[in-house]
């Protein structure tokens, strides 16, 4: 009897197998080019804390002629999107001093909501803010809510929200050229395809017998990528976009946006959460996932509450409190090596990752199990540990 097992694939993934994907990776990428654009910065920065440096000082060198270009991004080749980020890099206000400046999906939320939300609020509302300066961000904003139509800056900021995803993918399908990621891609794949109990002589067989497929929340492959080869997956599903290859010159672009946790019907922030995003945009890579599986592989994912929503969808179709379904969380761990004294210290460090990621976890779990009826959540992550439904495993060598 063929079996169905879901891998749900998070941007650790893409980190582990050598991509340049993160967001500091890609505005270390943008920023560079703008600078370049601008003969700002001359000799070449050797590494990102020097472009990230180099652009604090062109914005404040710039300011006030990049509030006009955002606000009229015609001008120029970039979009108000770049600005922004080149503004939250350059703030110098303590409220940013701890705060991830390139994160992009939460500084959508913040900006949207300061200029369609909160009615002319500046983008913090943590407490004591009249105690800090005001930031770049804040100044950049104020110009947009000064600009001529005022009343079409959801559509103005969407727009431009367009374009930068045109330029992510653009920096996304250049970095997955890379042939050591390619390689890399192939080899994890083959090892979260086939979970520890499936190595194990007596079922072999039953492993040649699975339907795997694949929910990614990244945007760089699918299995029509033609460096995928020899890996059993039978469908693959980019929810929030794919970049395309070489031969896919029609892709979507990623689609970049809000949670929709407790965001109304009537709310103007609307059109930017992905739900939203994901049902108005033309796309072709929204398939159905299978209707029954007997595992869940969660790999490359912080288990963070933005993502809830997604998961516990997932818990809802499956019935995991009372179906046989097993969740397996994989963390990158530090690798074994030659070094008794390094050994020891990756084996506390790894110890520490368990530790994080049995208590992600078990709050995704116990945030879920509120949902229940008759109290059946108070005992779901127990009932999984009993029935032995619930893997926590290191992957040594993902971290290095």
């Amino acid at each position: 009897m063929t079996q169905n097992r879901l891998i749900v694939l998070g941007n650790g993934f893409d980190l582990a197998c050598g991509l340049n994907s993160s967001y500091s990776n890609f505005f270390a990428y943008r920023f560079k080019k703008i600078l370049k654009e601008n003969k700002y910065g001359i000799p070449d920065p050797e590494n990102d804390a020097d472009i990230f440096f180099l652009t604090r000082e062109f914005y404040k060198n710039n300011t006030k002629n990049l509030e006009k270009i955002a606000t009229n991004p015609n001008l120029t080749s970039w979009n108000f999107w770049d600005i922004l980020f080149l503004s939250q890099n350059a703030s110098d206000s303590p409220l940013m001093a701890d705060s991830n400046w390139c994160d992009i999906e939460s500084t959508i939320k913040k900006v949207v909501t300061s200029v369609l939300f909160n009615n002319g609020e500046k983008a913090y509302d943590e407490e004591h803010i009249n105690d800090y300066l005001v930031s770049p961000m804040d100044q950049l904003i104020k110009s947009l809510r000064l600009s001529p139509n005022k009343d079409q800056l959801d559509i103005f900021l969407l727009s431009e929200l367009n374009k930068f995803e045109k330029v992510f993918s653009t920096y996304i399908k250049q970095e997955k050229d890379n042939k050591d990621y390619q390689a890399r891609v192939n080899e994890v794949l083959k090892e979260l395809l086939t979970p520890p109990f499936l190595l194990e002589a007596s079922h072999q067989k039953k492993a040649m017998k699975h339907k795997n497929s694949v929910l990614s929340f990244n945007y760089s492959l699918d299995k029509s990528d033609e460096f995928i080869n020899n890996v059993n997956i039978d469908k693959w599903i980019n929810i929030h976009g794919y970049v395309g290859n070489s031969e896919n010159q029609y892709a979507e672009t990623p689609i970049f946006g809000m949670d929709s946790g407790n965001i109304g019907e009537k709310d103007p922030r609307i059109i930017f959460t992905k739900t939203y995003r994901v049902a108005n945009e033309i796309v072709n890579y929204v398939q159905p996932l299978p209707s029954v599986v007997e595992s869940i592989s969660f790999y490359g994912h912080s288990l963070s509450t933005a993502d809830y929503s997604y998961f516990e969808s997932l818990f809802d179709m499956y019935h995991i409190y009372s179906s046989n379904v097993s969740l397996y969380f994989y963390f990158g761990a530090f690798a074994n090596s030659d070094d008794p004294i390094e050994d020891e210290l990756n084996a506390s460090m790894n110890n520490e990752l368990r530790r994080q990621m049995t208590t992600n976890v078990y709050n995704l779990l116990s945030h879920y199990g509120k949902s229940l009826k008759e109290n059946h959540g108070n005992n779901l992550f127990h009932r999984l540990l009993l029935e032995n439904r619930i893997h926590i495993i290191a992957k040594k060598g993902d971290r290095r």
